[in-house]
């Protein structure tokens, strides 16, 4: 059985369709992207898998089970969800955030208890920002509020992640860093990602998104070829083999030289 499954999903608003009859699957373990050019509608599909928005057709499952027969604090302990856009509208420290992740696994102002406190910490110490911890996250870089938003993620402790751009706004050795954790942990993730040499890098599988619809799916190396990049991207590429992690890498090659 798929730990997501997304089947027929249409979305659209007035007149305009943003995404038509999408039909994504996760296994359990994966690490699956989608790619697509600006305005593809990536945002869009994983809004509608973690309830941000409602499909106009179409029906999300996680572990068989319709999204929309869950409670929302149970889908909560299911499935955590990163978004590029992640306001907090009050002055909380870093620690007090990443420990919102805890809250679907408690009663009504039930205190944290000390493995919360634990799992916390484990959070913080993976993303890197454990010397943060009693910042205000008001003060934080762009780059560390992101990390801070993923280690809230991590504590929510749940099988399932759903990340849109997860490395946004970080430098490389951090971009690196997070995509190493995460496939590191075992986690099922979902992950809209925009550097396709990333992409190539962690993704077990990828979907790729053009003219509102998957264009490709399938293995990462198998998909990601020059033709592809030509057709969707509009831009020259060479696909190459790298010695050194074994990965495809892609070499964007500009018009004018």
């Amino acid at each position: 059985m798929d730990k997501l499954k997304v089947s027929g999903l249409t979305y659209g608003y007035d007149a305009r369709t943003v995404v038509e009859n999408i039909d994504i699957e996760v296994g359990e373990g994966e690490f699956v992207g989608i790619v697509g050019p600006n305005g593809s509608g990536k945002s869009t599909i994983l809004k509608c898998i973690y309830g941000g928005m409602t499909p106009k057709t179409g029906e999300v499952y996680i572990d068989g089970t319709n999204i929309r027969e869950i409670k929302p604090k149970k889908r909560a302990t299911m499935l955590a969800a990163v978004g590029q856009e992640n306001t907090i509208p009050f002055n909380f420290t870093v620690r007090e955030i990443v420990s919102m992740g805890r809250t679907p696994h408690k009663r009504l102002f039930e205190p944290d208890n000390e493995r919360d406190r634990a799992i916390v910490d484990e959070a913080m110490d993976k993303l890197g920002i454990s010397a943060l911890a009693e910042r205000s996250y008001m003060n934080l870089s762009g780059g560390e509020k992101q990390r801070v938003i993923i280690a809230r993620a991590f504590a929510q402790e749940t099988e399932l992640l759903v990340m849109d751009e997860p490395t946004n706004h970080l430098d490389i050795n951090y971009q690196l860093q997070i995509f190493e954790t995460l496939k590191a942990s075992g986690l099922t993730v979902l992950a809209a990602i925009h550097d396709l040499n990333l992409a190539a890098m962690f993704c077990d599988r990828i979907y790729v998104l053009s003219g509102k619809q998957v264009y490709a799916s399938g293995k990462t190396d198998d998909v990601l070829n020059r033709e592809l990049i030509r057709e969707v991207f509009h831009v020259k590429g060479a696909v190459e083999r790298h010695p050194l992690t074994g990965k495809n890498n892609i070499i964007f090659i500009p018009n004018i030289q």
